[in-house]
């Protein structure tokens, strides 16, 4: 069985913006907890994913009205990406609950990685960038 990593929350994860770090912060160490409960194999991890997932929707929710709030432009856009990333971690949860392989635990670290911590370097940096530009 394959040993998963934790992930670090560091500066380079930082938005400038503080709710939306702090909410960062804690989809990250709910991550965190999932990932170290699916390393010991322990059986809080279904209930760990749902924990994960709440966060993610709350988070997006507050992140979508702080963006919609600055009028930026690619909030449709953005919206959409948020939606995919909560079907796919959805999709993760519903096939967790017929057991956990080491495939699928695989699945849920990549998807996370790259579907939450992409979109923060990537698309969250667009619309802090939007805002800094407007208070110049």
């Amino acid at each position: 069985m394959a040993n998963f990593n934790r992930i670090s929350f560091n500066e380079g994860l930082f938005t400038g913006n503080d709710l939306i770090d702090e909410q960062h912060r804690k989809i990250i160490l709910q991550y965190n907890l999932l990932v170290n409960a699916l390393n010991d194999g322990s059986v809080e991890s279904q209930e760990l994913l749902d924990k994960l997932i709440i966060h993610v929707r709350e988070h997006f929710k507050d992140e979508e009205k702080y963006i919609k709030s600055i009028n930026y432009p690619e909030f449709e856009k953005h919206r959409k990406k948020h939606y995919l990333i909560v079907l796919e971690l959805e999709i993760i949860n519903i096939k967790s609950e017929r057991g956990w392989t080491d495939e699928l635990k695989q699945s849920l670290i990549e998807k996370f990685r790259n579907l939450i911590i992409f979109h923060i370097l990537i698309e969250d940096r667009k619309f802090i960038a939007f805002q800094k530009s407007k208070e110049v």
